[in-house]
């Protein structure tokens, strides 16, 4: 999702070998490692997902840190993901999240026009008996609002 600020969103889902930990952080910052924080990751069957937002024009600097402070750096290099970049790792995945669509704040009705055919049997008498047909009658139209 696009952020006002010039921001592009991305899930970010991990499936390394700290897996089995009971929790799970991702330590980041941008930029050769600039505003660093941490934020808890969500615990999956399959593995451990975020949402993570980075500036325009920025480099996400990143490791993983579980509740045991253990930490997966990618053996002392670091992870790093330039939005646009081919870069990607075996046990990270990183996708960007779509925009949203924007939700009108006033309630519109479209107006819905149906139309609906209508047909009738029209019986008529002759000498050796009665006869059923179908008569096409011209189309009926319903506009809601």
């Amino acid at each position: 999702m696009k952020k006002e600020t010039g921001e592009q969103t991305y899930e970010l889902k991990y499936t390394g070998h700290l897996m089995g930990a009971e929790s799970m952080y991702l330590h980041y910052g941008y930029a050769n490692w600039s505003n660093v924080s941490e934020k808890k990751m969500k615990k999956l069957k399959s593995c451990y997902k975020i949402e993570i937002s980075v500036p325009e024009g920025n480099e996400l600097n990143f490791c993983f840190r579980a509740n045991e402070n253990e930490w997966d750096n990618n053996w002392g290099n670091n992870y790093w993901f330039t939005p646009g970049s081919s870069k990607s790792y075996d046990w990270v995945e990183i996708t960007s999240k779509e925009p949203a669509t924007a939700k009108s704040t006033s309630t519109t009705k479209a107006k819905t026009t149906t139309t609906k055919a209508v047909t009738t049997k029209a019986k008529s008498a002759t000498s050796t008996g009665t006869t059923s047909a179908k008569k096409s009658v011209s189309a009926k139209k319903t506009t809601k609002k």
